[in-house]
C-alpha cells in the first residue's frame, strides 16, 4: 500500500469520526469497510457487491438502511473511497456500462444490447450496481 493510500484512507476514518457519533452504526460499518480495503489493497479489487459491502461492514440482511447510509459515505466526495459503476448481465455476458450509457439508463430507463445494439426490454432486472475502490483519489 502506497502512502498516498494510506493517508487517503487515514483522513477518511478522520472524517468520519467527525461526522457521526461514535454510537452511529454507519460510523462503525464505514470503519470495518475502510480496514478491509486496507487489508485487501494489495489485490487491487475492481468489482464489489453490494453483498460483499455488507460482509465486510459486518451488516446483517436487515440492516439495509445502514448499509446504504455507508455507501452513500464511501461514495461520496468527503470519503471519496468507491467510486459507482453499472454492468450489464445477460446469462453469462456481462458488460461494463461506459458513462454515457450509464446517462442514458438513468434518463429513460433504456438499454442497448451491445451485441446486437437492439433495446434490451426489461432492461433493469439486467443493469446492476456494483463498486471499486477509488484509487485515482489516492494520487
Amino acid at each position: 500500500m502506497t502512502a498516498s493510500q494510506v493517508s487517503h484512507y487515514k483522513l477518511a476514518l478522520d472524517y468520519a469520526s467527525t461526522d457521526f457519533d461514535e454510537a452511529d452504526p454507519v460510523r462503525l460499518a464505514f470503519v470495518n469497510v475502510v480496514n478491509f480495503l486496507v487489508a485487501n489493497a494489495g489485490k487491487n479489487i475492481r468489482h464489489l457487491t453490494f453483498g460483499m459491502l455488507r460482509e465486510a461492514a459486518k451488516l446483517n440482511r436487515e440492516d439495509g438502511e445502514i448499509l446504504h447510509r455507508t455507501i452513500a459515505y464511501l461514495t461520496g466526495s468527503r470519503a471519496n473511497l468507491l467510486t459507482i459503476g453499472y454492468e450489464f448481465i445477460d446469462e453469462d455476458f456481462e458488460y461494463e456500462l461506459s458513462a454515457e450509457e450509464v446517462d442514458i439508463f438513468l434518463d429513460s430507463s433504456e438499454f442497448c444490447d451491445p451485441r446486437t445494439g437492439e433495446e434490451v426490454p426489461d432492461c433493469a432486472n439486467s443493469i446492476y450496481v456494483f463498486f471499486r475502490p477509488n484509487y485515482a483519489a489516492f494520487h
